[in-house]
């Protein structure tokens, strides 16, 4: 490899090709496109100056990707068919292969040719959103599967160095940006002519740390440029004149913003790195914004501060209902473009998000590992607009967006002019946000926003007491764990109670009813006393009484007497049992069975002493007691749990109204009460 110097065909000063497989060479001193071939040299064409930029990289830098050095020998400003663009910078590897590094909005994307795979659609059938059917492989990564994310034509506003290809000024270029579910991207060059043969480009995200790259203090790298070469200065933030009232504005991305407005006279003003040019007047009725958080406030978002550079009011109609919203235009330089949108009082941090990372499925909409449910597609267009801007909007800008919810995220596409732009916005509260953000001369949290009504539900606004359920089940597995720790322990002792013969219960003289002519027809009645028995105390006491009744009625009165105290514990016992045949059916009703629970007792030796009372006439029915000590009882545990889940079940409910008033607004009003969170 040897370097060959010519003189520049069209101002005569001398050209340096460093490389051997390179085609063109920037003039340095005029912009000529200089292109080499068999009989020569050749001029294709002035290139325009390169525009201002903050990019940290420069011609001539060197680094390191995996043990393999390079340079970056060319550099290239690519004009984007709707306004902005991108810089591609051109690496020559110590090993002879070529890299495309991408820099755009202070991210960095590094690809390299690849053969392009049989079974890849043609050109002319690609659209935005959809997916190909062959997956791609990056020597060293994963195969992915890839989302055609743009489809387009671009053409060179500016280049400067050597390139490894035929660059002619003026001439668009085809080209379908592509973007894998692995955070891979690629790039289809189906150059110029559709008998052009088709280029794919495969790589992926890289940092300047990565590539050994150190940012440089200004345009133009640690090297020093070209002799006569013209290096642009980086930009910084400044003030301009408005071209048609005079007043003063400040550009915050001058190098990035294409539109701007003026405060004063409302004129919309096309921006040509930093310099301003008149296109309208917005009506200040329909058309001007005065936004609720001023322009240059400072948020502190992502662990950034942003600065807020613009402000779109939008609008849907749906069902012949308008419903405005306003976004606000965030400016970091190394972090790029974000968004603040407030609808309806409610507000979201807006991110992009690569199209390849989103999968639509049958089953919903897939981001990150989150399910998304489609909330509503409508047409927006632009109403109003106020500061600065990364494209050439327009009042009455149209797109198709769709919105996906998974509270607290919205998951976000916007499919128009041949691209689709996925983003990705989290719900935050109006006062949370509040305190984030520090107007020009004001003190951070001195700002407060206006917040949505009571009864306003945003698609992903969170239920705020979601955490109660969370709560109810830990308590829950808790409680049951406890009662079954308890079943097991529960000894359940049955003691053998044995008692002496009936003799009739003592008539009360003073009783009335007893010396009555009526008294042969009161209930029978009898007494019987156990022997005594032990009990181990500490534990509850179960008694059971059991009497095969037919049509008839049993009334047990017991005292439980602790022998050595005289303690009583008195209760009562009523059983009654009916049956019978009515109109050919069966029918019962009672039980030949009555349970009572008495508290834990001391330990000691106990009586068990019975009354029983029944209907006068037919003797005694018979009655079996039995008594057992240290029982479980599940219907504790029933009454625990059903305590427990009370407050979760009120919670239940008021979520379901939640919920309701959610997707009311939705094209899917039939999901009422649904929700992924």
């Amino acid at each position: 490899m040897s370097p060959v110097s010519t003189a520049c065909p069209s101002c005569g000063a001398p050209v340096e090709f460093r490389y051997d497989d390179t085609f063109v060479r920037v003039c340095s001193y005029c912009n000529a496109v200089v292109a080499r071939a068999d009989r020569g040299f050749a001029s294709l064409g002035r290139m325009g100056d390169l525009a201002q930029s903050e990019s940290p990289l420069a011609l001539w830098v060197g680094g390191q990707l995996g043990g393999v050095g390079f340079q970056l020998v060319g550099r290239g400003q690519i004009a984007h068919p709707r306004g902005g663009g991108w810089e591609e910078w051109y690496a020559r590897f110590d090993n002879g292969t070529w890299g495309w590094l991408s820099e755009a909005q202070g991210r960095f994307q590094l690809s390299f040719a690849v053969p392009l795979p049989g079974g890849m659609p043609p050109f002319e059938h690609l659209v935005p959103g959809q997916v190909l059917p062959v997956p791609l492989a990056l020597e060293g990564h994963p195969p992915e599967q890839f989302t055609v994310a743009e489809v387009g034509a671009a053409a060179y506003r500016a280049a400067a160095g050597e390139m490894p290809y035929r660059l002619e000024p003026g001439l668009r270029f085809r080209f379908a940006d592509l973007s894998g579910n692995r955070g891979g991207f690629a790039t289809i060059d189906a150059g110029v002519d559709p008998d052009d043969p088709i280029a794919l480009y495969l790589g992926r995200e890289v940092t300047l740390a990565e590539l050994g790259i150190a940012p440089t203090s200004s345009t133009g790298g640690p090297s020093a440029p070209e002799p006569g070469g013209r290096v642009p200065e980086k930009v910084a933030a400044h003030h301009v004149a408005c071209v048609q009232c005079g007043g003063s504005l400040e550009l915050r991305a001058p190098d990035s913003s294409l539109r701007v407005t003026c405060p004063y006279c409302s004129a919309v003003l096309d921006v040509n790195q930093g310099h301003l040019s008149y296109l309208r007047t917005l009506d200040k009725d329909t058309e001007a914004l005065v936004p609720v958080i001023q322009l240059g406030t400072a948020a502190e978002l992502e662990g950034r501060t942003q600065t807020v550079i613009g402000c779109l009011r939008r609008s849907v109609m749906v069902d012949g209902i308008n419903y405005p919203f306003s976004e606000y235009l965030l400016y970091q330089p190394e972090l790029g473009y974000r968004w603040l949108v407030e609808s309806g009082g409610h507000w979201s941090y807006v991110s992009p998000v690569a199209a390849g990372a989103v999968a639509q499925e049958l089953n919903g909409t897939w981001h990150a590992k989150r399910r998304f449910r489609h909330f509503q597609t409508a047409t927006a267009q632009v109403d109003r607009i106020f500061g600065e801007f990364y494209w050439r909007v327009e009042i009455g800008e149209k797109t198709v967006m769709a919105d996906y919810v998974c509270p607290p995220y919205m998951l976000s596409s916007e499919d128009g002019q041949g691209e689709i732009q996925w983003s990705l916005g989290v719900w935050m509260d109006s006062r949370d946000l509040s305190a984030k953000l520090t107007p020009p001369g004001q003190k951070a949290g001195s700002f407060e926003l206006p917040g949505p009504s009571t009864s306003s539900v945003a698609p992903h606004q969170p239920f705020g007491h979601g955490g109660v359920f969370k709560v109810a089940l830990v308590l829950g597995a808790l409680l049951l764990v406890a009662g079954i720790v308890m079943a097991s322990r529960a000894s359940s002792r049955s003691i053998d109670v044995r008692f002496g013969e009936a003799v009739p219960a003592p008539v009360d003289p003073a009783d009335p009813a007893a010396t009555s002519i009526d008294a042969a027809s009161a209930p029978a009645s009898s007494i019987r006393f156990s022997e005594p028995f032990e009990l181990h105390g500490g534990k509850n006491i179960e008694v059971q009484f059991d009497s095969a009744l037919a049509n008839s009625w049993l009334y047990v009165q017991a005292d439980l007497v602790n022998d050595d105290t005289g303690m009583v514990d008195s209760f009562d016992a009523p059983i009654e049992y009916y049956s019978g045949v009515e109109d050919g059916e069966s029918w019962s009703e009672g039980s030949e069975k009555v349970t009572v629970h008495l508290k834990a007792v001391p330990a000691g030796r106990y009586v068990l002493r019975v009354e029983t009372q029944w209907p006068p006439g037919p003797s005694a029915p018979p009655l079996t007691v039995t008594l057992r000590e240290g029982v479980f009882r599940a219907t504790h545990l029933l009454i625990a749990f059903g305590a427990l889940f009370l407050i979760p079940i009120l919670v239940g409910l008021r979520r379901f109204l939640f919920e309701r008033r959610r997707w009311a607004e939705s094209d899917h009003p039939w999901l009422v009460g649904q929700s992924d969170e």
